[in-house]
């Protein structure tokens, strides 16, 4: 089936279990007669879908099944506010995977999954631990979070964790802390800086009870165990995660692959001054890895 690029489309609020919570989120359907491959999206740390941006609407339009959702304790979805690690990301996309696998006019062999930021983490550690998706879009990876956190906020983290064991064990909760990353972080174009803060869709603080979790994720472990293509994008300015991290990710990787630097663009590349080019981009690789 050849791939077109001008599908009419209909969006659709959905919701679908994962675990004990209810994710929630957006079916994009192309019009036309099918079946359709499909696209899984996944939104970064302590963020939301609407990060993306117009990303999983413009991949419907080109001849898609586009499902793109909230983490669980995030944006919509159910559970613990902010808490987070690589294993929940991955059950959510088993959930959104066997959701979107299951609709009529999906062809389940032809599945594709796209996460920025944490979600490109997500995505790798998906390719690396599942056979659902037959390939990979990360857009500003990090290679290990413990390695983009400074000095003095690992120690800080470290010790408001083993502090607060105390708290933990008589209320089940060790509270929060604010998040230290900004629009003004993820994003250069100053219109879009004040757009996302009109949307709010990053969180202002997460749980003290992520710090084992964020030390321990790596996506270079994961990428030594990919085989299947991947295409990874860096953010030229990016100041949340290191170009040097993702650019080793792209390095272990065991399949095809491919790299593409957008030099003026801040983290969040889906929302940011490279937009419309990323879009396309990503849009592209996706029919060339899932067209057959």
């Amino acid at each position: 089936m050849k791939l077109l690029q001008s599908h009419e489309i209909s969006k659709e609020k959905v919701s679908f279990r994962s675990g004990k919570d209810m994710l929630h989120g957006f079916l994009i359907k192309p019009e036309g007669e099918g079946p359709f491959p499909g696209v899984v999206y996944c939104h970064g740390l302590f963020s939301d879908m609407r990060e993306l941006g117009h990303g999983p609407a413009s991949t419907a339009k080109r001849g898609f099944t586009v499902l793109v959702f909230d983490f669980r304790g995030h944006g919509k979805s159910n559970g613990e506010r902010g808490l987070i690690s690589t294993e929940r990301g991955v059950e959510d996309t088993i959930s959104a995977f066997s959701f979107l696998a299951g609709l009529p006019n999906v062809i389940p062999e032809r599945i594709g999954i796209v996460g920025h930021s944490f979600g490109g983490h997500v995505a790798l550690a998906a390719l690396a631990r599942t056979d659902h998706f037959r390939c990979a879009v990360a857009v500003a990876p990090p290679g290990s979070i413990k390695e983009d956190f400074n000095i003095f906020e690992k120690i800080g983290y470290c010790v408001l964790y083993y502090l607060t064991r105390p708290i933990k064990a008589i209320f089940k909760h060790a509270g929060t802390i604010p998040y230290p990353v900004g629009y003004k972080d993820i994003l250069i174009d100053e219109k879009r800086q004040n757009k996302a803060v009109q949307l709010e869709f990053l969180q202002k603080r997460c749980p003290i009870d992520d710090y084992p979790f964020l030390m321990g994720m790596s996506s270079y472990r994961e990428a030594e165990k990919i085989t299947k293509p991947v295409f990874i994008l860096l953010a030229g300015k990016d100041k949340v995660c290191s170009i040097g991290g993702t650019k080793r990710i792209y390095g272990l990787l065991g399949g095809k692959k491919l790299k593409k630097i957008y030099p003026d663009s801040g983290h969040s590349l889906f929302y940011d001054c490279s937009r419309a080019e990323v879009i396309e981009d990503v849009n592209q690789s996706l029919e060339n890895m899932l067209s057959h």
